[in-house]
């Protein structure tokens, strides 16, 4: 407002000027609210003073019913609806005059607002709204409009709620001579589609045939369109229903956004075929309809279409809840008159009517047609509209990727392009006549010789052919200048036809395939040319096709060094021999190393030194450590090689270490090696106080299961290695099942050391041994003394027992009822080399 006085006094300004300029400003700049504070001063003076209730009421109508017309103005603004203005009448007809930017309703007042209210928005409505398009539609359709919209309107006035359901009840006899049509009307514009689609679309259709004379035609155009549009909205889910609508006048598509899991696959590939499909028939506006989670889709969707360049956006559209409360929007796009597919649809359409040739890409070759795609418009060939010759096989002369003639002469009802070949150079008649079709021999002579082909003329004709490289030889380096000069005649075979150029594409007859009948062998001797050099070999051929590769691991035994790898340059000549011939890759492998490793030598050396060498550490990881002895011998020590159970060799980077040598590589180029030597082992103790054939007793299990047990075997009273007691090392009288059972008790047998296992740091043990050991203690029985014994097996109607404290075994006799670890008072009632046993 500062700023406003400024520049108020900067025009020199007297004050009451200044001050009628300074309310003009305000007027306009807040024109609404002032004309809403004008609006309610004239009620709050109408109240007093009787003679300017009217132009209240009439402001205050004017007002409310323009906000019922804003929705529809907003959805589609190419309506242009104009402003709603009242002028009171006392006599004559209720009419409304149009102009371009008002609509003024002649009204007599009515003491119920409400009824005015009503009145001014039928008149407006049934004058204002689509006044073209209404003249061509029928009375039924055109009612129907009228009475949705007049609904719709009054139900967006909140504080004028009853108008809606007054005119409801006014208009019973509208409802019921066009309840079809009405209950059409506001389905469709339920699912929010009656002014985004219906109006816009019968605005554009009233422009189209504005001024001409009325005609049924036009009504049935009107009422059919409405059909369509309705069967779209109650449309089940896998109903069947057209989505195109195509009359004289009106040319619409409609394209539903499908699930995310087809455009996942699919992309926007379906839609663009609908859409050419839709083209082709003359259809220029269609419809992008999606709900609720599919709105994320028809984004993308619309955004990959609209970055063709092929389309044009002709509304903003926002996302609406229709009155099922689903999330809703509308695309509305029109085809790019300027894009790729209608200038190519438009030069199709030229070429129908004036005959003409175009060009196409063969996509398919089948025995019955062609297909082609000219600017991703699909061409169809008949075989028919190809060749005369009903036996031809189309396959002889066609191939996917090749460039046609054809002359377009129709749209087919897929938008689909139907062809044909029998006017132009791609006819194969023309080539069949002069006995040229894929298969035949022809002499052709070298006009000019290219890197990758040959330019050649068939012999005793104007024919141009072409020959590619691969098709003269299996070299990829020698000179095609040199192997064939110009002039030189050679027999091809023809192997393909470009019918646009109307030249042929030839293979040599005699081309050679040194591979199927190859010389070589592994270890032979040769002098190579280096052709190419690559980042980890050199490329040469020993002979004519035959490709070979010296890779720089293959110069030495060693790692090479940057010197030996730069004198491999272009036409460098080296002596190498056969490493290697793989004949699936077809590639030769060469090494110029000495046929003996020196890996090898270097081992016999060690022989005398027991194989321990000094290495320098360069590297480790979990796989193992690398190391070079004398500077160049690479050494490879697995992890496994490394320790000895918890006791590990300690190393870093650049340390040397002594190293075991215990084998060459398969490949001779490295060493393994181990470090175990010089680790101490951590059973030492073990095996200097302890040898097989030892009992121990009072061991602890760790661990047990059917098959074995682990014994904790301690030291000082700490646990320091493992035994192991196997399920076969219990006895040899019966077959054991499980032994735990055995020990389920926690009975202490005491067991023979049989194995002491360094590698993997566990002692083995066995009871059996122990056993076999006191099989003279039977001697040491007496029938009378009662003995403590556990049962440790099963033998028929038998028990297997050992005798507590002697490590006797022997049979239990008649003990069916015992299991397996159950504790015994027994007699001897036989001494033999297997004791009997019976209970008291």
């Amino acid at each position: 407002m500062n700023n406003i006085e400024q520049f108020v006094h900067n025009l020199g300004l007297t004050p009451f000027w200044s001050i009628v300029f300074i309310i003009l400003i305000v007027c306009i700049w807040q024109y609404d609210k002032v004309r809403a504070f004008i609006t309610d001063v004239y009620f709050f003076l109408a109240k007093t003073i009787g003679w300017l209730k009217r132009e209240a009421t009439k402001r205050k109508l004017e007002e409310i019913c323009n906000k019922g017309f804003t929705s529809i103005a907003k959805e589609i603004s190419e309506l242009n609806l104009p402003d709603l203005k009242i002028n009171w009448i006392a006599k004559g007809k209720q009419d409304i005059i149009l102009n371009d930017k008002e609509a003024i309703v002649l009204l007599k007042f009515n003491p119920d607002n409400t009824q005015n209210i009503i009145n001014a928005t039928s008149a407006y409505v049934r004058k204002a709204v689509l006044p073209i398009s209404k003249t061509y539609m029928s009375p039924q359709v055109r009612d129907a409009i009228d009475y949705t919209v007049i609904r719709k309107c009054l139900l967006e006035i909140p504080e004028y709620r009853l108008a809606a359901n007054d005119f409801i009840k006014n208009s019973i006899d509208t409802l019921i001579e066009n309840q079809v049509e009405i209950d059409k009307v506001c389905n469709i514009d339920d699912a929010g589609l009656m002014s985004r689609i219906l109006f816009r679309e019968y605005f554009e259709w009233g422009n189209r045939i504005a001024g001409r004379n009325l005609d049924s035609k036009y009504q049935q155009e009107a009422s059919g369109f409405l059909d369509f549009l309705y069967d779209i909205t109650t449309r089940g889910y896998d109903d069947y229903t057209r989505l195109q609508y195509i009359s004289e006048n009106i040319k619409v598509g409609v394209l539903l956004v499908a699930k995310l899991g087809t455009f996942s696959e699919q992309g926007e590939a379906p839609y663009i075929r609908r859409i050419k499909e839709g083209f082709a028939k003359g259809i220029r506006t269609f419809y992008l309809l999606a709900r609720n989670e599919k709105l994320d889709i028809v984004e993308d969707v619309y955004g990959k279409l609209i970055q063709t360049g092929n389309y044009n956006l002709l509304n903003g559209p926002k996302a609406y809840k229709d009155a099922q409360g689903r999330e809703t929007i509308c695309y509305c796009i029109e085809v790019n008159n300027d894009g790729d597919m209608a200038q190519t649809f438009s030069r199709i359409s030229d070429a129908i009517a004036e005959n003409e040739v175009l060009e196409a890409v063969v996509n398919v070759v089948r025995c019955d047609k062609i297909i082609c795609i000219i600017n991703n418009v699909k061409v169809v060939i008949p075989h028919d509209k190809i060749t005369d010759v009903e036996d031809l096989k189309l396959y002889h002369y066609f191939h996917v990727g090749m460039s046609i003639e054809f002359i377009p002469e129709e749209f087919d009802n897929h938008g689909n392009v139907i062809g044909s070949l029998l006017q132009t150079n791609s006819n194969p008649q023309r080539m069949m006549d002069n006995k040229f079709c894929v298969g035949a021999e022809v002499m052709a002579i070298v006009e000019q010789a290219f890197d990758d082909y040959l330019s050649l003329r068939i012999k005793d004709s104007d024919i141009q052919a072409i020959a590619l490289r691969k098709d003269i030889t299996y070299s990829h380096y020698i000179f095609l200048h040199q192997q064939f000069p110009v002039g030189s005649e050679y027999l091809f075979r023809i192997i393909d036809i470009d019918y646009v150029s109307n030249s042929l594409y030839l293979q040599l007859v005699d081309l050679y395939d040194p591979w199927s009948d190859l010389k070589y062998t592994v270890g032979q001797k040769l002098v190579c040319t280096v052709y190419q050099k690559k980042e980890n070999c050199v490329i040469t051929e020993i002979e004519e096709g035959v490709k070979a590769i010296l890779p720089f691991t293959e110069i030495t035994w060693f790692t090479p060094e940057l010197s030996q790898i730069k004198q491999f340059k272009n036409n460098f000549e080296f002596e190498c021999s056969i490493k290697s011939i793989n004949k699936e890759q077809r590639l030769v492998i060469l090494s110029t190393k000495s046929n003996e490793s020196p890996y090898l030598s270097y081992y016999k050396e060690l022989e005398e030194k027991e194989y321990i060498t000094e290495a320098q550490v360069i590297t480790f990881d979990s796989k193992g450590l690398i190391c070079l002895a004398d500077g160049k011998y690479r050494i490879f020590i697995p992890q496994s090689e490394t320790h000895i159970g918890v006791n590990k060799y300690k190393y870093r980077i650049n340390s040397t270490i002594k190293v075991y040598i215990k084998e060459i590589s398969n490949d001779k180029r490295s060493l393994i090696g181990s470090l175990k030597p010089f680790i101490k082992h951590p059973m030492q103790w073990f095996v200097d106080n302890y040898k097989p054939g030892i009992a121990l007793s009072n061991l602890t299990i760790n661990t047990i299961n059917e098959r074995s047990i682990l014994f904790d075997i301690n030291r000082n009273h700490k646990p320091y290695c493992l035994g192991l007691l196997p399920i076969g090392e219990i006895t040899n009288l019966c077959h054991i099942d499980s032994i735990e059972e055995i020990y389920k008790d926690g009975v202490k047998y005491p067991l023979i050391i049989t194995e002491i296992d360094m590698e993997r740091c566990i002692v083995k043990l066995s009871l059996k041994k122990l056993l076999a050991n006191n099989v003279e203690k039977v001697s040491l029985l007496d029938y009378h003394t009662q003995y403590t014994a556990h049962i440790i097996g099963k033998r028929n109607n038998d028990s297997v027992l050992i005798i507590d404290r002697m490590w006797i075994e022997g049979i239990l006799i008649d003990s069916v009822n015992h299991k397996i670890g159950d504790k015994v008072i027994v007699r001897a009632i036989s001494l033999g080399s297997v004791p009997e046993f019976s209970e008291d």
